[in-house]
């Protein structure tokens, strides 16, 4: 876990900003079922690019380029910290994003041992979904202020608390239920 974000969370000007954009992306978020429906359009993903081969003794063979393809996709895209950090990354603060690229280089080593080839390929669409979110906040990125940065940022803290949690087995914590918590920061930047 990174601990600046952990510390950017504790030191945010303006902690009702926060707190309001949190709690009402996290009931959003709820409401819409973000972290189910991502885990369902994974899995239904996967099972379209899985296909059962047999051969020629009848024993089953499966897709594991698809298979690997699939799972890291899922794996690096969907989490909170992908957005989150392409879009500051897109603002010129790119730690997140390598840190988690780090991360994710790692996993993908290993994944790639086991499923192949299609891991590799996965890196293609996760860098373009990390686009998707980079390239409008580098554009928007003059009108921004430190404060919504700091915003943002202390988002981010929240996001790692969640991760870590997760990861620690202390509770299973739905982290990208938070997302639209990023959208409550621009409201309350507007307002």
């Amino acid at each position: 876990m990174n601990k600046d974000n952990v510390i950017d969370l504790f030191e945010v000007q303006d902690i009702f900003s926060l707190v309001l954009s949190v709690t009402i992306g996290g009931i959003f978020g709820e409401l819409l079922h973000i972290e189910d429906g991502l885990n369902t359009f994974g899995t239904f993903l996967q099972k379209k690019m899985t296909t059962d081969r047999y051969d020629e003794n009848g024993n089953l063979l499966t897709n594991t380029f698809g298979k690997g393809f699939i799972n890291g996709t899922i794996l690096f895209c969907v989490d909170a910290q992908v957005i989150f950090g392409s879009i500051v990354a897109g603002m010129g603060q790119h730690e997140v994003l390598l840190i988690k690229s780090v991360l994710d280089g790692t996993i993908a080593l290993f994944l790639a041992m086991k499923l192949g080839y299609g891991v590799m390929l996965s890196s293609i669409l996760v860098f373009v979904f990390q686009a998707l979110f980079a390239l409008p906040a580098g554009i928007l990125s003059t009108y921004i202020t430190e404060s919504f940065i700091a915003q943002l940022t202390a988002i981010g803290g929240v996001f790692m608390l969640c991760i870590g949690f997760n990861l620690l087995e202390i509770k299973k914590i739905k982290t990208a239920n938070f997302l639209p918590a990023l959208l409550g920061a621009l409201v309350m930047f507007f307002i």
